[in-house]
C-alpha cells in the first residue's frame, strides 16, 4: 500500500520530465545481456536459473510480474509483445521514471518475439525499471 502510495505521489514530477516531449529515441538493438542486481519478490522461476517477465502483456503497461525476488545467477528475461514500442530502462527508488546513469537500457523495442536479459549477479541490492516510451512511466509503467 506504501509502495503505491508513494508511486502516486509522484505522477506530478513524472509528468513534468522532460523525456515526454519531442520525439521518441531510434530503436536500439532489442536483446542484449547486461548485469544487475534483483529485485524483491513473488514469481517462482520459469526454471531454477530464469525468470520470465511479460512487458506490457495484454496492451496494459505493466511489468508481469511487477516484483520479483531472483538469486545470483539467475537470468531475468523480458519479452516484448510486439505492435507499441517499449523499453526496460534502469531508474532508481527516488526517480523512478529517470534512467540511472551506468545502468541498463534495452532501447525501445516494439517487435513481438524479441527479448531483454539481465544476469542477477548481486541479490542484495534491487533495481527498479520502466519503459522510457513516452508517458509510459507516468502511466505506471514501473517495476
Amino acid at each position: 500500500m506504501f509502495f503505491k502510495a508513494a508511486l502516486l505521489a509522484l505522477i506530478p514530477a513524472v509528468f513534468a520530465n522532460p523525456q515526454y516531449y519531442g520525439p521518441a529515441p531510434a530503436p536500439a538493438p532489442a536483446t542484449s545481456a547486461t548485469s544487475a542486481a534483483a529485485s524483491p519478490s513473488s514469481l517462482a522461476a520459469t526454471n531454477s536459473n530464469q525468470m520470465i517477465v511479460q512487458v506490457a502483456p495484454g496492451g496494459n503497461l505493466v511489468f508481469n510480474p511487477s516484483d520479483i525476488q531472483a538469486p545470483v545467477g539467475t537470468l531475468v528475461t523480458f519479452a516484448f509483445p510486439g505492435g507499441l514500442q517499449h523499453s526496460v530502462t534502469q531508474s532508481s527508488f527516488g526517480s523512478p521514471c529517470t534512467p540511472l546513469q551506468g545502468g541498463f537500457d534495452s532501447g525501445l523495442d516494439g517487435n513481438s518475439g524479441d527479448t531483454f536479459s539481465i544476469n542477477v549477479t548481486d541479490a542484495s541490492q534491487p533495481i527498479y525499471i520502466f519503459c522510457k516510451f513516452p508517458a509510459h512511466c507516468g502511466l505506471g509503467m514501473v517495476a
